[in-house]
């Protein structure tokens, strides 16, 4: 039993030094040779574990996604409902960067595969956990996606701009 959960472990260390690597480099600038060494492993390693590099990006967009939600529901896991829209807006200004970071990073890979589908499900996912966990309806968990997306994209032309202007917007938009 030991075993598959240490398997487990290793591909998500993997997963997650692939995030670091291809957000300082992107994700055009590597290729599967080029990662292997920034992690140090071996493209065998690689293959091993996801049949491209393409499915390394996947998997690993799926992780931060995954990671980013449940940080998120667990900030708002004891705030009262008519405060979690607030407490959404410091959440997503205190994790700025880290949201940014994955946004560039899904940029870039769209950018050489504008079909491809990760960028779509990654935003799919924030919604979903808006609608599902915050008990906004469908509609109104697209906007408020859109809205922190717009401040994400204006922050990175402007990296002096914050983002304490979505607990201010937030709990509007979610009275729509």
């Amino acid at each position: 039993m030991a075993r598959p959960l240490l398997a487990e472990a290793r591909r998500g260390e993997i997963l997650d030094a692939a995030f670091v690597v291809f957000a300082e480099h992107g994700y055009h600038a590597l290729s599967t040779r080029d990662l292997a060494k920034e992690l140090g492993a071996t493209t065998g390693v690689l293959y091993h574990w996801f049949d491209s590099k393409e499915a390394l990006f996947e998997a690993m967009l799926a992780r931060q996604v995954e990671r980013q939600v449940a940080e998120a529901l667990a900030a708002l896991g004891e705030v009262p409902s008519e405060g979690r829209m607030v407490a959404l807006g410091h959440h997503i200004a205190d994790r700025g960067d880290d949201l940014q970071r994955t946004l560039l990073v899904a940029l870039d890979y769209h950018r050489a595969h504008p079909g491809a589908a990760p960028l779509g499900r990654a935003l799919e996912a924030y919604r979903a956990a808006l609608a599902g966990n915050v008990g906004l309806s469908e509609d109104v968990a697209r906007i408020v996606v859109d809205l922190v997306l717009g401040e994400l994209l204006q922050r990175i032309l402007d990296p002096a701009r914050s983002l304490d202007v979505l607990t201010r917007l937030l709990p509007a938009v979610a009275r729509v």
